[in-house]
């Protein structure tokens, strides 16, 4: 699902989507979604989450906001996905199979890890195919309606205490994502989502692979990392630190070092992140990379807490004692 929305946060954000020719919104301008391309919203639909609002035509589909009127708990808003072509029923089996393979393995390492992935990941709450229309459907948990831009889109940050929230964010969302085993393989700007409070969702998994553990290397999550470096610059105003290369890699680091306010330990744990998507490289156990920052003082500090925003409806044993 691919979102591209203007957004402003108090007065010091500006957040610019791109649109499919790579061109600019103005963030002040209003933008009226064109519904045409899209397929009608099932009535079954209609009736539990209506009245739907059109959030973003993608290539392969149409993403409505809504709000589950059976739902329990506080968080009610969903986003439901419905494709534009008939038949896509196993790609909506595979597109949930992922978010609940997230879910499944996070609530085994239980913790911090059970909440990273209730606070970053949405869950998966129904999928199938309109008996009528036989378009394919998913209906997720809502994370937020704003992206966060494409790679290459203006970015302007704002103050250090949010923009260091945001940042922290980016490393927690990918990290749990591979230490579940997913590679997301699509985590362009449009598929991170924050809301009005900055929390940050990753979005869309059509192009995310489990990995293999058997494995003795993968090459899965470096696109991930890639793109991770590519936001990470974006999110603290460092342009020279976008590039996966080692012109880059130095610029990004020191940005941290400068910018962030961060100590030593932090800055010596995310050189790891750098080396690898600068090498194209990422280890069989993605775990190695990411999780070392997450020990860091600093992003113990400074990360907002996990907060458990997506529960999964489905039963969850995490091991005793945690």
């Amino acid at each position: 699902m691919r979102f591209t929305l203007p957004f402003l946060i108090g007065q010091a954000y500006a957040f610019r989507a791109a649109v499919e020719s790579d061109t600019l919104f103005d963030v002040h301008a209003t933008t009226e979604k064109d519904p045409s391309g899209c397929a009608p919203v099932p009535q079954f639909i209609q009736d539990r989450y209506g009245p739907m609002k059109l959030l973003g035509v993608g290539a392969t589909g149409c993403g409505w906001a809504g709000v589950d009127k059976e739902g329990q708990g506080s968080n009610k808003d969903v986003v439901v996905k419905i494709t534009k072509k008939t038949g896509k029923q196993k790609k909506m089996d595979e597109f949930c199979a992922v978010m609940d393979h997230i879910h499944a393995e996070a609530c085994k390492l239980g913790g911090d890890d059970l909440k990273l992935a209730r606070m970053h990941i949405p869950v998966c709450l129904d999928h199938g195919e309109d008996p009528v229309s036989h378009h394919g459907y998913t209906v997720m948990s809502n994370g937020g309606e704003q992206a966060i831009g494409r790679a290459d889109n203006k970015y302007q940050p704002g103050r250090m205490e949010d923009n260091r929230k945001v940042f922290l964010q980016l490393i927690a969302g990918v990290g749990i994502m591979h230490k579940t085993g997913v590679a997301h393989n699509n985590m362009h700007g449009k598929n991170v989502m924050l809301n009005d409070d900055l929390e940050l969702t990753i979005i869309d998994f059509g192009n995310s692979r489990i990995n293999d553990p058997s494995k003795e290397k993968t090459t899965q999550g470096k696109a991930d990392l890639h793109e991770l470096q590519t936001h990470l610059a974006v999110v603290i105003g460092c342009k020279a630190g976008k590039k996966p290369n080692a012109a880059g890699h130095q610029a990004l680091l020191a940005c941290v070092k400068n910018d962030l306010g961060a100590d030593a330990e932090f800055p010596s744990a995310f050189d790891k992140i750098l080396e690898a998507s600068e090498n194209n490289r990422h280890d069989a156990n993605p775990d190695s990379v990411v999780a070392p920052l997450w020990k860091t003082k600093f992003m113990q500090t400074h990360h907002p807490g996990a907060t458990e925003r997506f529960v999964d409806p489905k039963p969850c044993h995490p091991p005793a004692g945690l």
